[in-house]
């Protein structure tokens, strides 16, 4: 993990377009994915808020199975990619964080990957927490996903010299 910045993003994997092709290629639908959309879809037609929606895999998923959905994240290169994506009309993005999420509009609320860690101690949970509050309508659920920090899973996403190769979208391959 890197140091957070004043928006909230941390790295340069979130900044930079070329870095954010590469993240958005090596980060394709996961099992978690499955999970967050089988929740979503318990309630057919929901107004969903993916708060940390980054390149906009789970909400472009989401928002083709019917549902409204606004995407919110803190990274303009990331919801570039996410916008130049076939479906990306579908869904409401918004540049910022939790605070920019309208108030009462949400019937669920989501935090996937590990969006949830860059809430970086009880003050920034707390007000996190309240505005996601705010987001939702009175019933309305938030689910999220948190890694176990003694799994120190993140010490394997970037292990040097791991060989492992992806594809961008010109087809082009990297090294990650």
């Amino acid at each position: 993990a890197g140091t957070p910045t004043r928006d909230g993003v941390r790295d340069a994997e979130f900044n930079d377009p070329r870095l954010v092709e590469v993240y958005d290629a090596d980060c394709v639908s996961t099992r978690d994915d499955d999970y967050f959309a089988a929740l979503v879809n318990e309630a057919p037609g929901g107004r969903v808020l993916d708060l940390g929606c980054g390149t906009g895999r789970l909400a472009l998923r989401l928002a083709a199975a019917g549902h409204a959905v606004t995407g919110i994240d803190p990274s303009a290169a990331a919801l570039a990619a996410a916008q130049s994506k076939a479906g990306a009309g579908c869904v409401t993005w918004i540049r910022g964080t939790v605070e920019a999420a309208p108030e009462g509009r949400f019937d669920v609320a989501l935090m996937t990957g590990h969006v949830s860690q860059f809430l970086v101690g009880e003050n920034e949970w707390v007000s996190a927490l309240r505005a996601l509050r705010r987001a939702l309508v009175p019933g309305g659920r938030l689910a999220f996903h948190a890694y176990d920090p003694a799994a120190r899973i993140w010490d394997r996403w970037n292990a040097p010299d791991s060989g492992r190769q992806v594809a961008l979208r010109d087809g082009t391959m990297v090294s990650i």
